[in-house]
């Protein structure tokens, strides 16, 4: 009787036993299922737009949860043949980059727009062209979406010569609104534009008067172009001689409705040297007054800012090198005044060539601005960035802190800041291939 009682107590714990076993099994099993939901989940949410053809790396500063104030993130586009970011906008959840991409050799390039959010992560990217070279430079922000200037050369665009300025308007997540080209039967380009009290304007140059091309006066001339809200031409002005003019910098100041534009010209000299010029126009398109920028050999300007009351010119100059017949590139900067004074003009760097400045502070007893372009050494072009505060009133008040990117081959087109942090537009190359290059660094 006992050995039967010891057999059925035997069997009831082996009994639980075997339950305690499927218990665990199925607990492990219920766990499983709630990781991989639970990670289906949060990729699902991150968007459908995959990721892999481009790069980030952030350095951190701090441990805060705000990556754009507290991290230097360097974004490298990765997605195309050839990829080249020319301006990038601070906005207010990331930032909006305008650029051009060649996907393979049987196409042509193509204008590029992506949005990043503030962590480097792709939002959305938007593409435009056609049979012919497209190129996206400058971008403005409106309640509504963005107004893109660029350079087309598709017919089927509506160009009419060899290139048409084009403005583009694509809504806050990336589609197109409309767009527009302007031009003549020959070369129209647009590189810069600022947004005035009804409407915007656009400068590059013109090659032949006719079409869109109401004047021009010899070779290439300054182009700057007024149009309305819709894109519609208001006025079309030129500015220069006999010779080759371009404009690539503008700003506006707002209380005095003048529009200030930046180029170079050698229209006005013996021919062999390029001075630079700073070119004012009412909101009417009257010419207000014009000023050249002058050294030994070229002065080319490339960028134009307006801080306040003062109006700032960045670009390159030829200089001798010392007292032998060789010549170096160096970086300028000049000052001008609300009337077109010359207050000063500094160089620095050695062959390097600035195309653009960003104004962080201008007071009555310093200037603080960043800077980008290329640095070149041992014939190889880097990415070449950096801060610069210049002493008003002392002969040498300037002092340049110089940073490049290690690159096969690179160059940065474009810096702009926000309230927290400083972008660095350009491109770079690795392995022969060229890379979209974004930095964004805490101010």
């Amino acid at each position: 009787m006992r050995l039967d009682e010891e057999k059925i107590n035997k069997k009831k714990r082996n009994g639980k036993n075997h339950k305690s076993i499927l218990f665990v099994i199925l607990l492990i099993i219920l766990l499983l299922a709630i990781v991989t939901i639970a990670f289906s989940f949060f990729s699902s949410s991150q968007g459908s737009t995959p990721n892999s053809f481009f790069t980030f790396v952030a350095g951190s500063t701090n441990n805060s949860k705000n990556s754009v104030s507290t991290k230097e993130i360097d974004i490298v586009y990765d997605r195309a043949l050839e990829s080249r970011f020319h301006k990038t906008l601070p906005i207010s959840d990331g930032v909006v980059s305008v650029g051009t991409i060649l996907k393979d050799e049987n196409m042509k390039y193509q204008l590029f727009v992506a949005m990043f959010r503030e962590d480097g992560s792709l939002v959305w990217e938007y593409e435009f062209g056609n049979e012919g070279d497209e190129w996206g430079y400058d971008i403005v922000e409106e309640s509504d979406g963005y107004i893109i200037v660029g350079t087309a050369a598709s017919r089927s665009l509506g160009v009419r010569g060899r290139y048409d300025a084009l403005v583009m308007k694509i809504s806050r997540d990336g589609n197109l609104v409309w767009y527009k080209t302007y031009g003549s039967a020959d070369w129209d380009r647009a590189y810069k534009m600022t947004k005035v009290k009804d409407g915007y304007v656009f400068v590059g140059d013109n090659y032949m008067k006719g079409g869109d091309v109401v004047e021009n006066y010899g070779e290439h001339d300054f182009w700057i172009v007024k149009i309305d809200n819709a894109g519609n031409i208001v006025w079309s002005k030129s500015f220069g001689g006999i010779r080759w003019d371009r404009a690539y910098g503008i700003g506006y100041m707002e209380e005095e409705d003048i529009i200030v534009v930046a180029g170079s010209s050698n229209s006005f000299t013996n021919g062999t040297r390029y001075d630079g010029y700073v070119v004012a126009y009412n909101g009417k398109g009257d010419l207000v007054w014009k000023t050249p920028l002058v050294n030994s050999q070229v002065v080319w300007p490339f960028d134009l800012k307006i801080r306040g009351k003062n109006i700032f010119v960045g670009g390159y100059t030829v200089e001798k090198a010392g007292n032998n017949k060789n010549y170096v590139e160096r970086a300028f900067i000049a000052k001008l005044n609300a009337i077109g004074s010359v207050e000063y003009l500094r160089t620095f760097g050695t062959n390097v060539r600035l195309h653009s400045i960003n104004i962080l502070n201008s007071e009555a007893k310093e200037d603080r601005m960043t800077f980008a372009g290329y640095k070149e050494s041992n014939d190889v072009k880097q990415p070449w960035y950096g801060e610069l505060t210049i002493t008003n009133g002392v002969k040498d008040g300037l002092v340049a802190i110089e940073r490049t990117v290690n690159s096969e081959y690179g160059m940065f087109f474009d810096t702009n800041s926000s309230e927290n942090f400083v972008t660095y537009s350009g491109t770079s190359m690795e392995n022969g291939k060229y890379k979209g290059l974004l930095k964004i660094m805490p101010k």
